[in-house]
């Protein structure tokens, strides 16, 4: 099983999306195009790269766990969530992402269109697949505030056997919502995550990790985790924050409080990965 990372430049191929923040509904634009040069380019983009834009992906199972590696063929959940560290207000957001594979740079899988949420739609792109908004979208944590977060999720089917390695490509901005397409106050970014196909399948051992949760989330002091149906003696847990650092690597007796002190993390999106038995899981994390 690879060690989870969490961002990888876009070598290939980038999203390049436009997004209008005086639009209630669908702009003319918004399908863009996925070229080599993408956001990059100076005015393809709507607003400006912001660093404070974070992203991660999830590649998430039909048992509700995050993994690391897909096996050919199953149904998955890709979701993709964003951070507001800004310090902007934007309470409102676009995206795009698509799964494409390392060795073919097409896009790979099936999305599911009635897995989507209402505000979400899969579209084609030249050769490309990818699932964006229908509208402006609203945070799922948060009104558009520093330390708001956003998410966009779709059902996925694994490619066939023999695929190898894929890819979740995808960009975000969050926007203002004062009726004007700012190139100055709205805020872009994107990132990438691979993900490794399975050989063999891993039996579900005694670590079931469906029933963890940890909260509160956002969090602003200690992070308290919730341990049930985990039948495992001990549970690993690592905090990876955005540029791929580990903060902390513990185990857990799981009869016990389980307790992570985040009063020295600085405001930002961090991944926090649970590993009991063969099973493991990621939990986004936002710390205001």
């Amino acid at each position: 099983m690879k060690k989870l990372a969490l961002l990888f430049p876009l070598a290939v191929i980038f999203l390049y999306f436009t997004l209008s923040s005086n639009s209630g509904g669908m702009p003319g634009n918004l399908t863009g195009n996925i070229t080599s040069d993408g956001c990059g380019k100076t005015n393809n983009c709507h607003g400006k790269p912001n660093s404070g834009v974070l992203l991660a992906f999830l590649l998430i199972d039909t048992n509700g766990n995050s993994v690391a590696n897909y096996t050919p063929g199953r149904n998955y959940i890709v979701k993709m969530v964003v951070a507001n560290t800004t310090g902007a207000t934007l309470p409102k957001f676009g995206f795009q992402f698509t799964v494409v594979s390392n060795a073919t740079n097409t896009h790979v899988g099936q999305f599911l269109p009635s897995s989507l949420p209402a505000g979400e739609r899969v579209d084609t792109l030249g050769t490309s697949v990818v699932v964006q908004q229908r509208y402006k979208l609203s945070p799922s944590v948060g009104t558009g505030e520093n330390g708001s977060s956003y998410t966009a999720t779709a059902g996925w089917i694994a490619p066939p056997a023999g695929t190898g390695r894929i890819t979740v490509y995808g960009g975000a901005c969050l926007v203002d919502n004062n009726g004007t397409a700012d190139t100055l106050t709205d805020y872009w970014n994107r990132s990438s995550l691979y993900f490794d196909e399975e050989t063999t399948d891993v039996p579900l051992a005694e670590g079931k990790l469906s029933g963890v949760i940890a909260w509160p989330n956002p969090v602003t002091g200690n992070l308290n985790l919730t341990i049930d149906q985990v039948r495992a003696e001990y549970l690993y847990a690592q905090i990876i924050d955005m540029a791929g650092r580990s903060l902390l690597q513990k185990h857990f007796n799981t009869h016990e409080k389980t307790v992570i002190n985040t009063a020295d993390w600085a405001p930002g999106l961090y991944q926090l990965v649970l590993k009991a038995g063969n099973n493991e899981k990621t939990i986004p994390i936002i710390k205001r």
